[in-house]
């Protein structure tokens, strides 16, 4: 069919380019050609077709030897773009939510209202926008559950830990295997001795082998690829041939520029390129390494997610002493600093009660009790046990009084008796004398 409003028809935006083509001319001669056609003209369809998997090139046909042309629904390929969409992926965020629905799902509903796919869209688009509600008010999508903020905080190190798991999990279903293992390192470098890490240990001996074996058979082959390509490439007119040199020349050094990267960061997951036999050498040797690393026995270390966990239950009863122990091992195992400080908030928030001082109870003085009635001569006799001991107490001072009185007579008595005696004696010596 011939139609000069084509190229309104099949004018759509692509999210990506891949080598399922969108549109086919067939010649009248028979021949077929599949690409997505990019210019018509009043007599010409100008196709882009791809050489090979990354190179593209352009033909022009003209319509006098068109026999049909079959174009693509305008919304088969931005429905294509939309699938997975849902479920969600952990912890998306909430600046996530607004892209994908601004730039995905709402365009594509304003755009083809008439779409076989419409209605499940506007679900789709009624879910996500939900989510982001449930995400604004500080909930995180945790393996298909909603987890709240709270909760989160008291188990941030093993939910973030969870977080990249999924990235670890989600490469692997697809097969993806350098971009699972990728996301592995990045789980131990963050989340050393976490529960998630012993789990992504599981997931990596169970693809390890996998891969080991496609690079394997990619190393073995790389050489005879190349050759096999340079070949073609002489093969081709000599327009055709200077300008698929070029994009091999690119394509060369993108993949160049990609290995120089990994490198600087120290990755062992270089980047595959089917001709690079030196490269996929070397990214095989780091895989079998690597597979004997996962088969060693760990060092017995406790759970840096318990440890999280106790030291979130420690902060929350305001224990200082027993927090300062809990973060001095969290820095010995290397645990990120934000970690530390939703430990140190939660205890500034519970702070330890205050120790209540001694107050000095006021002396009570008793209350007398009111005197009852009795007769007149059981007082009297009360009266008279008051006073005998006061009797006693006289009388014992009185003879002690007396004790002392007696003792200092007899001494002056003493000294007279002795003075009187002296004088005697005396007068009796100085009477002799005078004789």
């Amino acid at each position: 069919m011939h139609n000069k409003n084509f190229l309104h028809f099949v004018a759509i935006a692509t999210l990506g380019i891949g080598i399922s083509f969108a549109d086919k001319i067939t010649l009248k001669s028979g021949t077929t050609f599949e690409g997505k056609v990019i210019k018509e003209t009043e007599t010409e369809y100008v196709m882009e077709v791809f050489i090979t998997r990354t190179i593209k090139d352009r033909k022009t046909y003209k319509k006098s030897e068109v026999a049909s042309i079959e174009a693509e629904a305008p919304d088969l390929k931005p429905y294509e773009t939309l699938k997975g969409t849902l479920p969600t992926p952990n912890g998306l965020t909430e600046e996530e939510y607004t892209t994908l629905i601004a730039t995905k799902v709402r365009p594509f509903v304003e755009k083809h209202p008439k779409s076989q796919h419409i209605d499940e869209v506007k679900e789709m688009l009624a879910t996500l926008e939900d989510e982001l509600k449930r995400v604004q008010a500080g909930e995180v999508r945790l393996n298909g559950e909603w987890v709240s903020a709270e909760a989160w905080n008291a188990n941030a190190y093993d939910y973030d830990a969870q977080i990249e798991l999924g990235k670890m999990k989600a490469a692997a279903k697809l097969n993806r295997y350098r971009s699972a293992l990728i996301a592995y390192d990045e789980l131990a470098i963050a989340f050393p001795a976490s529960d998630a890490l012993n789990e992504a240990k599981d997931i990596a001996r169970g693809i390890v082998p996998k891969y080991l074996s496609i690079i394997s058979a990619k190393a073995s082959s790389a050489r005879e690829k190349k050759t096999e390509r340079e070949m073609k490439v002489e093969t081709l007119p000599s327009r055709d041939r200077t300008r698929v040199k070029n994009a091999y020349a690119e394509e060369e050094a993108r993949h160049q520029a990609a290995l120089d990267a990994v490198k600087e960061s120290r990755s062992k997951w270089l980047p595959e390129y089917d001709f690079d036999e030196r490269t996929l050498k070397s990214l095989e040797r780091n895989i079998s390494s690597f597979s004997k690393t996962l088969d060693r026995p760990s060092r017995e270390r406790k759970s840096n997610s318990q440890l999280f966990r106790d030291g979130w239950e420690i902060a929350g009863k305001g224990d200082i002493k027993g927090i300062e122990k809990i973060l001095s091992n969290m820095k010995s195992a290397k645990m990120d600093d934000k970690y530390l400080q939703l430990i140190q908030a939660r205890l500034e928030a519970n702070p330890a009660p205050e120790p209540k001082e001694m107050e000095e109870k006021p002396e009570v003085t008793p209350t007398p009790k009111p005197a009852e009635e009795e007769p007149e001569e059981e007082e009297a006799e009360e009266e008279e046990n008051e006073e005998e001991p006061i009797e006693e107490d006289l009388y014992d001072d009185g003879v002690e009084e007396e004790e002392s009185s007696g003792s200092i007579v007899s001494v002056i008595l003493g000294l007279a008796l002795i003075g009187i005696l002296v004088g005697v004696l005396l007068k009796v010596r100085k009477s002799k004398e005078e004789e």
